[in-house]
């Protein structure tokens, strides 16, 4: 589970030990559990306050935890990483959660934080020396908006063209097809303009459309 304390967001297990993530094999959340401070007690309006960020980060974990697992996945293209990625975008969103002023819808603004923190880690030389930019695995790719136009082989296969396109490019796509942001979303998620969020899809559909083509021996 994931206790919300004074200090923090820290998962702590069954027996009381830390883990390395909120999201177990395959993407699976575990619970969310908000604690108390153990340490000197504060005035109510304070103890309230932190409550409701609790509360609040609760139900964003509820609504959005998903979404933002799977466009960890789709960015970091590794199930671990990706816990860990989405781990910290909530506590992130729960040190930050102040400055949230509902400019953009929430789940724009959690895709923000999750993009920026995986191009942090993917930056980092741990990830570089455990070759994360390797092809997914086989099954672990996330679901995709694809399948709903094409058939589940060739729905695998089309995504793993998306999935081996450049970051900047994949990155656009990627919140349209699986997660259906406009063009306004994926700009503040990303920000970018729509000019150059239009751009990026027009060339990335481009890429995917000619690296399909070939794959396919299509003319």
């Amino acid at each position: 589970m994931i206790s919300l304390s004074g200090e923090g967001v820290r998962v702590i297990g069954k027996e009381g030990t830390a883990h390395s993530s909120a999201w177990g094999k395959g993407g699976k959340r575990k619970h969310v559990q908000p604690s108390g401070h153990a340490g000197a007690a504060r005035p109510q309006g304070t103890e309230l306050e932190e409550a409701g960020k609790k509360e609040r980060l609760a139900e964003w974990m509820d609504e959005h935890g998903d979404a933002v697992f799977g466009y960890s996945l789709a960015l970091t293209k590794s199930d671990a990483l990706a816990g860990d990625v989405a781990q910290e975008t909530f506590l992130k969103a729960y040190r930050h959660m102040d400055s949230y002023r509902q400019q953009a819808a929430v789940r724009t603004w959690l895709f923000a934080i999750a993009r920026n923190t995986a191009l942090s880690e993917l930056r980092s030389a741990y990830f570089k020396r455990n070759r994360l930019f390797a092809r997914v695995e086989d099954g672990k790719s996330a679901g995709s908006a694809e399948a709903a136009y094409l058939d589940a082989a060739a729905a695998s296969e089309l995504r793993q063209v998306v999935l081996e396109l450049p970051f900047k490019l994949k990155e656009a796509l990627l919140l349209e097809l699986d997660h259906g942001l406009s063009l306004k979303e994926i700009g503040e998620a990303l920000g970018l303009s729509v000019g150059t969020v239009k751009s990026r899809l027009s060339r990335a559909r481009r890429k995917v459309e000619s690296e399909w083509r070939r794959r396919n021996d299509e003319p």
